[in-house]
């Protein structure tokens, strides 16, 4: 009895301590989000969608770039001389982040505007002559200032209104 219960605690104490590690390649977590239902803008209320993602980066240098990867999944997609596609445009984005201290941990806020998150150069007409609205999966990586990628933070069914 007292060798199982050693032998859980010895168990217990390496997981336990082996968790809170962080690695040399930044790891991303979503923090928060907008609601992923965008509507058309007005005047009183100008619509956006607002990400929030956390970072842990054991050299704390993960301040190099953020890369975005819109996906269109609406069915119809593609885009061929035809015209029987969806062309789609601004599908990558890679930005610059702004110097600032180095920390192991911190928070990323993304800020996109209705304009930003439009997918598709000309939507489909749905019944009653509305625009089919885009249906979206954004995938987000963060590159450290040494080159390290972290793994794809995924971000789905974001629903933009046309």
């Amino acid at each position: 009895m007292k060798y199982t219960l050693l032998s859980f605690l010895t168990i217990a104490l390496v997981a336990g301590c082996s968790k809170g590690k962080l690695e040399t390649k930044p790891k991303l977590e979503l923090v928060s989000t907008s609601d992923l239902f965008v509507p058309l803008p007005t005047q009183e209320n100008p619509s956006g969608l607002r990400v929030v993602l956390g970072f842990l980066d054991k050299e704390g240098d993960a301040g190099d770039s953020l890369i975005i990867r819109r996906v269109r999944t609406n069915r119809r997609q593609g885009c061929d001389p035809q015209g029987s596609g969806i062309c789609t445009l601004r599908d990558t984005i890679k930005m610059k982040i702004p110097d600032f201290p180095q920390n192991s941990k911190g928070e990323f806020e993304i800020n996109f505007r209705h304009a930003d998150l439009v997918s598709s150069f000309a939507p489909p007409v749905g019944a009653g002559g509305r625009k089919e609205p885009d249906t979206l999966v954004y995938r987000f990586v963060v590159r450290d200032r040494a080159g390290n990628k972290s793994d794809t933070l995924v971000l789905e069914n974001v629903v933009v209104e046309r």
